[in-house]
This record gives structure tokens, C-alpha cells and sequence, in this order.
């Protein structure tokens, strides 16, 4: 692994992005699809949005009070996207249709 912090590993995998792509990935061009408060917590400290997926481990409602700018029961909703907000001085937004899932 490239660091034990989960928020030095979501910085490297926006770099490597920017290698995939020929070109700067930005954290608002990003988003973070995770299923533990762990994700969440490193999807923050690169400036990413994150989307938590309920699972076994955690519900919906963990990782909203963890944090997570948006939850979902399952990868079979649809992941609450739009572009062009901001969350953390960085481009994103989330579809208005998920307004049920967003945290308080």
C-alpha cells in the first residue's frame, strides 16, 4: 500500500488520475464511493465529496453521522450526481432527486 492514512491514499489515487487522464483531476471532478466512516473521513481530507454505501458493517444512517455528504442504501440507486456546486471550495454538486439521502 502507498500509506496506512486513508486520506494520503485518496490524494495518491487523484494523482494517479491526473496520469490516467494526461491531464489535472481536480477533488471537484472526483468523488469518493465508500462503505465505512473510514471513507468518508479520507475522501474529506483530500477535498472530496463522498457518497457512503450502506453495508453489512455500517448503515445509512452511520455513515451520515460520519459525515458522508450523501447516503444510499445500495450501488443499485443511483449515485447522487450533478457537477458544478461546490463542497469544500471544490466543484461538485448532487442530484436534487437524492435530497432524501443527504446528511443533516
Amino acid at each position: 500500500s502507498d500509506s496506512t492514512d486513508r486520506g494520503e491514499l485518496t490524494k495518491v489515487a487523484l494523482k494517479r488520475a491526473t496520469l490516467v487522464y494526461g491531464e489535472a483531476v481536480t477533488p471537484g471532478q472526483a468523488i469518493v464511493v465508500g462503505d465505512t466512516p473510514h471513507d468518508v473521513v479520507g475522501a474529506h481530507a483530500a477535498g472530496i465529496a463522498c457518497v457512503g454505501v450502506g453495508s453489512h458493517h455500517f448503515t445509512v444512517d452511520e455513515l451520515r453521522e460520519a459525515g458522508a455528504d450523501y447516503a444510499i442504501a445500495s450501488l443499485e440507486e443511483a449515485l447522487p450526481l450533478r457537477p458544478h456546486a461546490r463542497v469544500n471550495g471544490s466543484s461538485y454538486s448532487p442530484s436534487t432527486t437524492a435530497a432524501h439521502s443527504r446528511r443533516s
